[in-house]
């Protein structure tokens, strides 16, 4: 019936898709946001409630309008929950609140498999989960529950019976998953070493093989075990998947008629009010931006042909011109500005989904985390907030596995037990600074080397250079594959977090600084230019080339006499400002022609307690450039972030500032 509507042009499901998943994108956000408002054991307030319930009733009814069923019936399901806890039927425990987290997760996994084309696996357990928790009765145990749970659909009484006995004894009860394949057989990995690794923790009180829909297959196990999670944390590389079991009992209870009232169905239609807002795709608005960046190199162009043509124009006509220009100027510059307020959100977005993330990881790993949050309403171009959550979520996550100690470790050391993160964001100039800071154990400078010349990442010889240590230490564990841990858990530990975090800043054009203090904590400092596009950069020539550098990427531009150079062990420093200063030539770096003059112009590069200042022959101007990417490998060289042209049409490189300080410190070995 809908396709025929549609061939007769009634209505296009497709069409309302990308609306549809942006107000779910944006009611997710809403409900975390309200989520982590609510402590077990306390009666959420009202406001809250309602949030919840709005939220929840809406994804409802509008995956009920597009027709996403798992969508719709699975908020549903939360939206019934939320309404038990409001009514006073669910109490809210520390697992009731781990429940909802859980299921806000589910939810968003759907929306996300959804989004991409994919058809998510069937939620039918998850579902009937939660309304027995609000619907039938729980089995509880010496008056507690246990944390994880299962629909036990399909066992056979005698199964049952035992894991009810191995429970009343306190035993824990995991279900394994294995999934075979070639790769891992090749490593000496099947079903017998998988039932020995189980049997060696505990008891096998179920073992069967299931047919997968895609025809492939897996077997199933139901552990007894005494064991805590981390005991297996590092098998999930194996092929193993698990969850931890309990029993509903009574679900046949659950009337037809209640599940299915107040759903919303396809054919359904609501009317939904209309707004000011209008929701732009991004690709658009990058559109919108290489517009306004060809026109900037327009102007500049006609810079170049007003200074040429001044000569020969009337002065009363070339003061009329000039100030044509200038109003035009004047006009681009509010036309750039207004396209980057559209393109510009608060970072809050990010920091939101971080909240989320220290909560999740609070389960997972049994520590207290207290978040700190500053400058959330600082705004950043909303390509660079697309970007930058991998990077934020791999920091955070080494902030609470690496840094924050266990609450007995805090305790022995007279901290409080309560470990903190804080998140920070402020703008500088054309910049914006992030942090991530934790108050944990530090970095341990020697166990890092220790490590990484264990794993051939640095010569056995290596010593530190003091000024220059923390750099050395992020250029070592930002290198893939490096990694304290030996095992992997599902905070960190495979090696390839922190080279995401480095290659995606610099690939958004920002720098990444460290800084750490034993049994302190650590600091991560992020410098990110506000927009990609277009920026002003200063223009420089050294070795008898034009080069360009975004002003966001320096600290001060300097003069620096020759004859007060110091050479220290084969490296250049000034006294700068009191202390010591490294520096180092642009020509020696890219090996060009040096022709330097009496006065040579330093820039400051550098963030935390790194700094360097990198030697031009001149410093020529500051404009606008619009910056075009590199894309062709086998032209990038290492400290050049891409390219600009001037109004003349020249071509002008453009230097990336943390590629330089890698370059300068390796220099420096």
């Amino acid at each position: 019936m809908e396709d025929k509507k549609e061939e007769k042009g009634f209505f296009k499901i497709s069409e309302y898709l990308d609306d549809y998943f942006s107000e779910c994108e944006e009611h997710i956000t809403s409900i975390k946001r309200n989520v982590l408002c609510i402590e077990p054991f306390k009666k959420p307030e009202k406001k809250i409630m309602d949030e919840l319930l709005r939220s929840f009733h809406t994804i409802k009814g509008l995956s009920g309008m597009v027709g996403i069923e798992e969508v719709e019936v699975l908020s549903h399901s939360m939206e019934d929950y939320f309404k038990a806890i409001r009514d006073g039927k669910v109490s809210l425990t520390k697992d009731a609140v781990d429940t909802i987290i859980q299921g806000i997760k589910t939810l968003e996994f759907v929306l996300s498999e959804r989004k991409e084309g994919r058809v998510p696996p069937p939620m039918d357990d998850f579902n009937n989960r939660l309304k027995g928790l609000y619907q039938g009765k729980q089995l509880e145990i010496q008056g507690e529950k246990t944390k994880e749970v299962l629909i036990t659909l399909g066992l056979e009484e005698e199964v049952l019976s035992k894991i009810k006995d191995e429970i009343k004894k306190g035993k824990k009860i995991w279900q394994f998953n294995f999934f075979p394949s070639n790769s891992l057989a090749d490593r000496g990995i099947n079903v017998g070493i998988i039932r020995k690794r189980l049997t060696d923790i505990g008891e096998i009180v179920y073992a069967a093989p299931k047919i997968l829909e895609d025809g492939g297959v897996t077997f199933e196990f139901i552990l007894s075990t005494d064991k805590d999670e981390i005991t297996f944390s590092a098998w999930r590389d194996d092929g193993l998947k698990w969850r931890r079991y309990t029993i509903y009992e009574d679900f046949q209870a659950i009337k037809e008629n209640e599940e299915d009232k107040d759903i919303t169905r396809p054919e359904k239609f609501a009317r939904i009010p209309t707004t000011n807002i209008v929701r732009v795709d991004l690709a658009k608005l990058d559109e919108l931006m290489q517009m306004v960046g060809e026109l900037v190199i327009t102007k500049a162009r006609l810079d170049d042909t007003i200074k040429r043509i001044s000569r020969y124009v009337p002065e009363d006509e070339l003061d009329f011109l000039e100030e044509t220009h200038i109003q035009m100027g004047r006009q681009l510059k509010n036309l750039r500005e207004g396209v980057m307020r559209i393109r510009m959100v608060p970072i809050g977005e990010i920091f939101d989904r971080m909240r989320f993330v220290v909560k999740d990881l609070e389960m997972e790993t049994n520590k207290r985390i207290k978040l700190e949050i500053e400058g959330e309403d600082t705004e950043i171009d909303k390509l660079v907030v697309e970007k930058m959550i991998d990077p934020m979520l791999h920091l955070v996550r080494n902030a609470v596995s690496h840094g924050i100690e266990t609450k007995e470790e805090r305790i022995k050391k007279g901290k409080p037990k309560e470990g903190k993160i804080c998140l920070r964001a402020r703008t500088s100039g054309d910049s914006v600074i992030i942090e991530i800071q934790d108050d944990g154990r530090g970095i341990d400078i020697e166990k890092i080397i220790s490590k990484a010349k264990t794993d051939g990442l640095i010569k056995e010889d290596f010593v530190v250079p003091h000024s220059a240590k923390e750099a050395e230490i992020l250029n070592i564990i930002c290198q893939s594959g490096f990694s304290t841990k030996d095992h992997a858990d599902m905070a960190s530990g495979r090696g390839l977090g922190m080279t995401i975090v480095k290659n995606t800043i610099e690939d958004l054009g920002g720098s990444l600084f460290l800084e750490t203090e034993t049994e302190k904590g650590t600091r991560f400092i992020i410098n990110l230019p506000l927009t990609l596009l277009i920026v002003d950069a200063f223009i420089l020539s050294s070795g008898g080339h034009l080069f360009a550098i975004p002003q966001p990427s320096v600290r001060e531009v300097i003069e620096i006499e020759q004859e007060k150079i110091t050479v220290m062990e084969n490296n250049e420093l000034i006294i700068y400002r009191g202390v010591p200063l490294p520096i180092i030539r642009l020509s020696k770096l890219f090996n060009l022609k040096e022709n330097y003059g009496q006065i040579i112009y330093g820039l400051v590069i550098g963030g935390g307690t790194n700094f360097l200042a990198v030697m031009v022959e001149q410093v020529l101007s500051k404009r606008e450039i619009v910056v075009r990417p590199i894309t062709d490998p086998l032209v990038n060289v290492k400290g050049i972030g891409g390219a600009t042209e001037l109004g003349d049409g020249r071509p002008v490189l453009i230097l990336n500032a943390s590629d330089l300080m890698d370059m300068a410190i390796k220099r420096h070995r």
